[in-house]
């Protein structure tokens, strides 16, 4: 199982960097316009999702709280590299943001003994809820004067960011399910037969 896990990590984390760097290599060949809401949705990524997931399941906190993280510092260095804009990889709200990514696994903690459907659903919302407010802080305390340093331009910058967390939404609905379904999976297998190891002691008892 842990081999199985392993290899399932490693594939998470491929999988997330890429669904991150492939809207600017399809942009870089003129499939697809970023700038364009019509062609492209943005915030709708598997890395939320992946960081919630190491916090619930991970024994290893490094572990945990490294996989997004990770994933995300990754692809932002591609990002840079393939649009040829450095801004991306180095940006002025760049701590608060990776500090959700870390509030994400803290917040995956609180799943531990206890991932019934229920739980997770809202334990993703509230983790999507804290990295909103998070990093739109962020944006709006060191974001180039971009609004202005009063309440009103707090509520300005929360305001402006609301249909990107709706997609970030979207993309926690969408990724949340699966990951946390492929896990629950893997976490109730064993090596023989995939059945659970009490099941496994009746057969052998009905043997």
């Amino acid at each position: 199982m842990k081999q199985s896990r392993n290899w399932l990590v490693l594939g998470l984390m491929a999988f997330g960097v890429a669904m991150r760097v492939l809207p600017y290599v399809l942009e870089r060949y003129g499939l697809v316009s970023l700038t364009e809401l019509s062609t492209y949705t943005w915030n709708v990524s598997p890395v939320p999702a992946m960081c919630l997931l190491g916090g619930a399941y991970f024994t290893s906190a490094w572990l945990g709280f490294g996989l997004g993280f990770a994933a995300f510092l990754f692809s932002d260095v591609l990002i840079g590299l393939v649009s040829g804009q450095p801004r991306f990889m180095f940006y002025s709200s760049l701590p608060f943001v990776y500090a959700g990514f870390i509030l994400f696994g803290l917040i995956g903690l609180t799943l531990r003994g206890d991932k019934t459907p229920g739980r997770i659903i809202v334990t993703a919302f509230l983790s999507e809820l804290a990295f909103f407010l998070l990093t739109n802080f962020g944006e709006w305390a060191v974001g180039n004067n971009q609004y202005p340093e009063t309440f009103f331009g707090l509520l300005q910058c929360y305001a402006a960011a609301i249909p990107f967390w709706r997609n970030s939404l979207l993309g926690m609905c969408i990724y949340a399910p699966i990951l946390f379904g492929l896990f629950a999976l893997l976490e109730h297998r064993t090596t023989t037969g995939g059945l659970p190891e009490r099941e496994l002691e009746l057969v052998r008892v009905r043997r």
